[in-house]
């Protein structure tokens, strides 16, 4: 079960930032995914292919991190430890099956 799935099971309100967040997640796999087929292809029209769709993930990820900006979703200026433990807390938090405090992140 996905995250998504776990928390609609737990009661927990879909918000905004929850979506967010998992669109995010979601745009990073698969950017990994497309480069890594990219990489591996020998046939240079599926190579092409995957470096197109790798360019629309990165373009996708990128208007997600400028609207995470904005919202104060994403703060690029915080320290990494801060927000390392910030994201540990929450995936401690789900793992418990609590809310994560996605507001404050």
């Amino acid at each position: 079960m996905g995250v998504l799935g776990k928390l609609v099971q737990m009661g927990t309100d879909i918000n905004d930032r929850l979506i967010y967040n998992y669109l995010l997640e979601n745009a990073k796999k698969n950017a990994k995914a497309y480069l890594t087929a990219a990489l591996v292809s020998t046939a240079p029209d599926l190579r092409a292919y995957f470096t197109e769709q790798l360019n629309r993930t990165l373009d996708f990820h990128s208007a997600l991190v400028k609207l995470g900006a904005d919202k104060g979703w994403q703060r690029p200026d915080s320290p990494p430890h801060e927000m390392l433990l910030k994201e540990v807390g929450n995936a401690e938090a789900l793992l418990r099956h609590e809310n994560p405090d996605y507001e404050n992140t």
